[in-house]
Order: structure tokens, then sequence, then C-alpha cells
């Protein structure tokens, strides 16, 4: 999967993907599936993390 791929599937998610970002827990980073840039990512609810373990697009939390 490509970065734009997942930063696509992420926006699709709009205002959910704070909720689907709450429910998956704490990452494990490093043994999530990487990007063919070599970023790792949730596919579940497509968060991004660099190679060094920063998240590159934290889900804004948005009012129910």
């Amino acid at each position: 999967m490509t970065i734009d791929e997942v930063t696509r599937a992420a926006d699709v998610l709009g205002a959910d993907r704070w909720n689907i970002w709450m429910k998956c827990g704490l990452h494990d980073w490093a043994a999530l599936p990487q990007t063919d840039s070599h970023e790792h990512y949730c596919p579940q609810c497509y968060t991004v993390w660099t190679a060094e373990g920063a998240i590159k697009n934290v889900p804004g939390r948005h009012a129910t």
C-alpha cells in the first residue's frame, strides 16, 4: 500500500476515524504493515508512523 492510499483511506473514514483509533487501543507500530515508503500504518484506523515511531497523522477528535 502506498502512503497516498493510506491517506485517502484515512480521509474516507472522516469523523469516524477518531472512534476507530480509540477502539484500536495501544498500537505496536513496529509490528504493523509498512507502506511502500517504509512507514508503518494501522489497517483499521489508518494512522501512519515514521520509521522512528512518530505518528504522522493523529486523528482529530470530533464532538459527538
